[in-house]
C-alpha cells in the first residue's frame, strides 16, 4: 500500500480490535535466531520441526537496503526454511497510487523495478523455494491475474495451494483492490471443499482485511465462506500496513488469526512447525535481533468477521461498489479520488444517484459505507450533501456510525424524489476518506 500515515491509522483502528498483548512484551532479544525460538520452547532442529520465513512489503527498489542481507540470513539457516514468501507490494511502480495506472513511461519504470527484483531474488539459495503474494502495488487497477508482474516473473502464479509439514497453505491474489475475482473465488471453494476440516491451514495474502467492511472486502468475504465449518487452526499472514499486529476473529467453528507484518526494511518473521501445527513465531528486527513472540491466547473472546451491512434491518437497498457492474455504473455520476474498483481511496469528490423512488419504499435515511476521514492539518470533516437533481444541493448532518455505516436523514423535501444524488466532499491527499457503498434505509 501506499506510505501514508493517514492509512495506517485507518487501519489500526478496524483491524487491532481484538490485538494480542504487546507485540515485544514477553522475551529479550539474541543474536540468534536458534536460541531466540528455544527461549519460547521450541527446537527447529528437533525430529518433526521445521520453519517457514515470511517477509513483508520489500518495495523494492524504494524500501530495500536491508533485503540483500536478509536473503543472505535466508541461505544461511539451519535448518533452512521449507519456503520463503514475500507477501506482496514487492516493487512500487506497477501502480504506484491507489487507482492509478500508469502510462508508458510509468510502465517502462515499473518493469525495470521488477527486474532488479529478480536480480536480487536471484541470489536466493535455489533450494529452498519462494512464494511471491501479489500487492496492490504489483498490479493494475482491474487486473485479475497479474499479467503484468508476470511479464517479469512468468513462473509466478497468481494464486495457489501447497502443503508443507502437514500444514496446509494458499496463496491468494486480493489483487488492487482486496477483491478475489470470480474465477479465483471457483478455485478457493474447490480447494476449501476437498480440505480435512479439522487441519491447520494458511492463507497468504497481501491485505489484511478481516474487520474491514468498506473496502479490501473480497478476502473477508471468501475467508467466511471457505471457512465455515472448519474446525482446526486457521491463519492469515499478510503485509499491506506496514506494521506488526495480531487479531482474532471468530468463526462459526473455530478462530483465524490475523497477522499483518512490518516492511522488510524493518524485519521479517519466522515461524515454527510441528505436529501439522504452527507451533511458534520469531520476529527478526535488522536493529535489535530474534526475539520469540508468543502465539495469541485462543481462549479469549473473538468477534466475527463482519460483511457490508450485516445485522442491519432497516436496509431496504443497498449498493456495493463494483460487486454488480451494471448497477455500479447507472448508480454512478461523477468521482475523483483513487478508485480501487470496488471502494475509492483518497477521496476528493464522489457523486452517485440512489434510485429512491423505485428501490427506496419507506426510507427516511440514506447511508456511506465509508470511513470519513478529517482533512488531517485542519481537522475539518467530511461533507455529505443531498439532491433531488444533482444540482441544488442540501448538506446533511451525520446521524450516526456504526461499522463503518454512516447514516444520514433524508431531507424532508426531498422524500418524494425519483433520484436521490449522494455527494461526499472530502480532501484527496489530505485525508484518508474512502468509500465502498451506499444505502437506502428505512
Amino acid at each position: 500500500m501506499q506510505n501514508r500515515r493517514g492509512f495506517l491509522r485507518v487501519m489500526a483502528g478496524a483491524s487491532a480490535l481484538l490485538a494480542c498483548p504487546a507485540f515485544g512484551a514477553e522475551t529479550a532479544w539474541t543474536p540468534d535466531w536458534l536460541a531466540a525460538f528455544r527461549a519460547g520452547g521450541f527446537d527447529p532442529a528437533a525430529a518433526g520441526s521445521s520453519v517457514f520465513v515470511a517477509c513483508g512489503d520489500v518495495h523494492d527498489p524504494e524500501y530495500s537496503q536491508h533485503f540483500l542481507a536478509q536473503i543472505d540470513d535466508w541461505n544461511a539457516m539451519r535448518p533452512a526454511p521449507r519456503f520463503v514468501v514475500l507477501l506482496g507490494d514487492n516493487g512500487c511502480s506497477v501502480s504506484r497510487n491507489f487507482g492509478n495506472t500508469p502510462d508508458e513511461k510509468g510502465r517502462a519504470r515499473a518493469r525495470q523495478e521488477l527486474e532488479g527484483l529478480r536480480t536480487k531474488l536471484a541470489k536466493l539459495n535455489k533450494n529452498i523455494p519462494l512464494k511471491l503474494v501479489i500487492g496492490n502495488h504489483d498490479t493494475l487497477p482491474g487486473e485479475t491475474d497479474a499479467a503484468f508482474f508476470r511479464q517479469v516473473f512468468p513462473d509466478v502464479k497468481p494464486y495457489e495451494a501447497f502443503e508443507d509439514s502437514g500444514v496446509r497453505f494458499m496463496v491468494w491474489n486480493g489483487g488492487h483492490d482486496g477483491g478475489i475475482d470470480p474465477r479465483q473465488r471457483a478455485w478457493i471453494r474447490e480447494q476449501g471443499a476437498k480440505r480435512p476440516k479439522d487441519g491447520t491451514d494458511v492463507v497468504f495474502a497481501h491485505q489484511p482485511s478481516l474487520g474491514m467492511t468498506e473496502r479490501e472486502r473480497g478476502i473477508p468475504l471468501m475467508v467466511r465462506e471457505t471457512f465455515a465449518e472448519h474446525a482446526g487452526p486457521l491463519w492469515l499472514i499478510a503485509g499491506h500496513v506496514h506494521a506488526n499486529a495480531t487479531s482474532v476473529f471468530a468463526l462459526p467453528k473455530t478462530k483465524i488469526v490475523q497477522i499483518s507484518q512490518a516492511k522488510s526494511v524493518n524485519g521479517y518473521w519466522i515461524y515454527g512447525m510441528r505436529g501439522g501445527r504452527i507451533a511458534a513465531r520469531v520476529y527478526s528486527d535488522v536493529a535489535q535481533g530474534f526475539r520469540d513472540e508468543p502465539l495469541p491466547d485462543l481462549a479469549k473472546p473473538a468477534r466475527p468477521i463482519p460483511l457490508p451491512f450485516e445485522g442491519r434491518d432497516d436496509v431496504v437497498w443497498s449498493l456495493l461498489i463494483g460487486d454488480d457492474p451494471e448497477a455500479t455504473r447507472a448508480a454512478f455520476v461523477s468521482g475523483k479520488g483513487g478508485d480501487c474498483g470496488t471502494w475509492w481511496f483518497y477521496v476528493d469528490e464522489l457523486v452517485y444517484r440512489l434510485p429512491l423512488a423505485a428501490k427506496g419504499a419507506g426510507a427516511t435515511r440514506f447511508a456511506v459505507l465509508a470511513a470519513l476521514s478529517k482533512q488531517r492539518k485542519t481537522g475539518e470533516p467530511v461533507h455529505v450533501s443531498a439532491s433531488a437533481d444533482g444540482a441544488e444541493w442540501r448538506e446533511t448532518p451525520l446521524l450516526e456510525t456504526r461499522a463503518a455505516v454512516n447514516l444520514f436523514a433524508i431531507p424532508e423535501a426531498l422524500c418524494g424524489a425519483q433520484e436521490l444524488f449522494v455527494k461526499v466532499k472530502s480532501f484527496g491527499y489530505g485525508a484518508d476518506t474512502c468509500v465502498g457503498g451506499f444505502a437506502l434505509c428505512r
